[in-house]
C-alpha cells in the first residue's frame, strides 16, 4: 500500500468534503443563475458550469470508488481504463468551469468589447482579470493559484487535449517487476500485431 493508514483516511475524508463543496457550489451556481435574465449568463451558469460540477464530483467519487487510496493490488485493465476516463473527464472539466464563469461574467456585466473580444475572456487572463472585484483577483492572481493554473491545470489540460493523454501506472514495481512488466509489455504488442487474442488476454490478467 503506498499511504499509511493515516494519509488513507485523511485523503477519503478529503473525497468527501470536497464532494460536499462541489454539490453546494452546484447550487449557489443555480440560484446566481435564477437572478438574471441574460440568456448568455444562465446558460453558463446553469448549463455549462452546472454540468461540469456533477462531472467534477461524479468523476471523482468514481475514481476513489474504483482506484481506493488502499488500494493493495493492481487493477485489472478494464478497471484501470475505467479510472483514466474518469479522471480525464474531470481534468477537462475542471479546466472549462473556469471559462464557464468567465463568460457568465463578462456577459453579466456587458464587458466583452471592453475585454477586447473573446480571445481575452478568461479568469486568469488579464484583460479580463481587471474587471473582477479586488478579493478575487488578489486570489486568482497569487503565487500558489498561478502556479498551480500554468504548471498544473493548463498543463495537463492541454497534454489531454492535444499531447498525451493522463494515464495512472499499473502499480510501483520492483527494478526486477519492472523489467518483468516491459517484456509483457512488448509481448503485448506483439500479440496485438499478430493477432493472438486469447494471449493477450492471458498478459493483461
Amino acid at each position: 500500500m503506498a499511504y499509511s493508514a493515516q494519509q488513507t483516511e485523511h485523503l477519503n475524508a478529503e473525497c468527501r468534503r470536497i464532494a460536499d463543496e462541489l454539490q453546494a457550489l452546484n447550487f449557489e451556481g443555480l440560484g446566481q443563475s435564477n437572478r438574471v435574465k441574460s440568456d448568455r449568463v444562465i446558460e453558463h451558469l446553469r448549463h455549462g458550469a452546472g454540468r461540469r460540477l456533477g462531472i467534477l464530483k461524479r468523476s471523482m467519487e468514481e475514481i476513489f470508488s474504483v482506484f481506493p487510496p488502499a488500494q493493495e493490488r493492481p487493477l485489472g485493465h478494464d478497471r484501470l481504463v475505467g479510472v483514466q476516463i474518469n479522471l480525464h473527464a474531470f481534468v477537462i472539466n475542471l479546466a472549462g468551469i473556469f471559462d464557464n464563469w468567465a463568460w457568465a461574467f463578462i456577459f453579466r456585466h456587458e464587458l466583452l468589447e471592453r475585454v477586447g473580444g473573446r480571445i481575452n475572456v478568461g479568469l486568469f487572463k488579464s484583460a479580463t482579470l481587471r474587471f473582477l472585484p479586488a478579493p478575487l483577483r488578489d486570489y486568482l492572481t497569487s503565487r500558489d493559484i498561478s502556479s498551480w493554473q500554468d504548471k498544473y491545470l493548463k498543463s495537463y489540460r492541454d497534454a489531454l487535449a492535444q499531447r498525451i493523454p493522463l494515464y495512472i501506472p499499473p502499480a510501483a514495481w520492483s527494478p526486477e517487476d519492472t523489467a518483468r512488466y516491459e517484456r509483457l509489455e512488448q509481448e503485448k504488442v506483439q500479440c496485438i500485431l499478430s493477432r493472438q487474442w486469447e494471449r493477450l488476454v492471458a498478459c493483461n490478467s
